[in-house]
């Protein structure tokens, strides 16, 4: 059961609170802000303490943030004192942890930790042709999320967050704001491929969203204010598409013929497929790897990345890659197919624990709670951005001689992860 169906049941006086002898909450550094965690506890204020359910707490970091403050002992002292006040006041409950460290080490997870920098960008001594292609890209994601908000800001309304589904239903009447959204969205998902991945990733990626972009087009309902926002966002995709596709014809002969080197992948990209993954899947005899990134349409596209560069390169022959992305969804338009079903996310991850593939990329859902096989590498493609993220991704390299590994841009190797963590 979630939170918040205990939160809805509580509320509408299905059965009361004194009817609970156990709450267990999971994850309970969620308990923050507007968290379900938090609706629930309040609800507690509404009952005598004497009908009050005991409360455990589980968590592998009660710290669900980034340190930002000087460092020094008594400053960092002091700033978890104030975090873990603020949790046992929210959970109405005491934070406790095992006394016997050298007992809790013997269970804890040790995999070996590296981390792997590369530099930020493209190599110089890639396809030289494909360098005006990069700059165009950026030029047309840069005039087009200027266009887009711009606009957004002249209607004077704010972009509104549909879920998915509600964004195929044909009967949905999208506004001017929305459409603005949609496209916003777009480019933005593109420009951070770009940046994180490369041209060849974001061809892939516009192909997607061109195909979401038509399908919203094609709906009938739709004014022609509304059209014409999404035919702008649609030829600014196809201009990124052909760009791609003629120089790639220039260079490769044809699209089919396209090898995923430099400067069609950022130096982060090609980084992590050579020195992390084709390093990591000849130094052990059988690889299940999990890959975690920060966003969702990175998961995505670096996810067929893998698969195609195992296509187009045999020393990679061994790996197959899946992604998967968890339940929750509030974007506008996306590269996978809305929110993950239950249904699909426990196939991905059964398939993975048949080795039907060994490489899963994922977001943050991965981290807590599921249930997911052994894996003797773990990779954080976009770094660590605080303790929580590193003690529980770390927490997935559960095999014998398993490796951790972070990804981090060579100027940040001094700050990344420990000073985050």
């Amino acid at each position: 059961m979630t939170a918040q169906i205990l939160v809805d049941i509580l509320e509408k006086s299905i059965f009361c609170l004194y009817n609970i002898n156990l709450i267990i909450m999971d994850e309970c550094h969620n308990a923050t802000k507007k968290h379900s965690y938090v609706t629930l506890m309040e609800i507690f204020g509404k009952y005598p303490k004497s009908e009050h359910p005991h409360i455990l707490g589980l968590t592998a970091s009660i710290i669900n943030e980034k340190y930002t403050g000087v460092c020094n002992p008594q400053s960092i002292k002091s700033f978890l004192q104030d975090r873990i006040l603020g949790l046992e006041r929210r959970m109405r409950s005491k934070c406790i942890t095992c006394s016997d460290r050298q007992a809790t080490l013997r269970f804890a997870a040790k995999p070996s930790e590296t981390v792997q920098t590369f530099k930020q960008g493209y190599s110089v001594n890639g396809i030289l042709e494909f360098a005006p292609v990069i700059e165009s890209m950026k030029s047309i994601f840069d005039t087009s999320l200027d266009y887009f908000s711009c606009l957004a800001k002249e209607k004077k309304t704010r972009f509104n967050r549909l879920s998915f589904d509600d964004l195929l239903n044909e009967k949905l009447q999208l506004s001017e704001r929305n459409a603005c959204a949609i496209s916003v969205d777009a480019m933005r998902y593109c420009k951070e491929i770009l940046e994180s991945l490369g041209p060849l990733c974001v061809f892939w990626a516009a192909q997607i969203l061109l195909k979401q972009i038509d399908n919203h087009i094609k709906r009938r309902m739709l004014n022609i204010e509304i059209k014409d926002v999404l035919t702008k966002c649609k030829e600014s995709l196809n201009k990124v598409i052909k760009e791609f596709e003629d120089e790639a014809v220039y260079v490769f002969s044809s699209i089919e013929n396209i090898i995923p080197v430099e400067p069609l992948l950022t130096t982060k990209a090609a980084s992590f497929l050579r020195d992390v993954l084709l390093a990591e899947k000849n130094s052990f005899k059988e690889l299940h790897a999990i890959v975690f990134t920060q966003r969702r349409c990175t998961a995505v596209v670096l996810s067929k990345l893998i698969n195609y560069q195992v296509e187009k390169d045999e020393t990679y022959k061994g790996l197959n890659s899946d992604y998967i992305l968890g339940h929750a969804f509030d974007a506008n338009i996306c590269l996978a197919d809305g929110a993950m079903r239950s249904k699909k996310q426990n196939l991905v991850l059964s398939n993975f624990k048949q080795d039907k593939f060994n490489v899963l990329v994922s977001t943050s859902v991965v981290e807590e709670g599921l249930d997911v096989r052994k894996c003797n590498l773990v990779v954080r493609f976009d770094g660590i951005n605080n303790y929580r993220e590193y003690a529980q991704s770390k927490g997935r390299a559960r095999a014998s001689g398993s490796k951790f590994i972070i990804m981090t841009e060579e100027r940040q190797e001094l700050e990344t992860p420990r000073n985050n963590i």
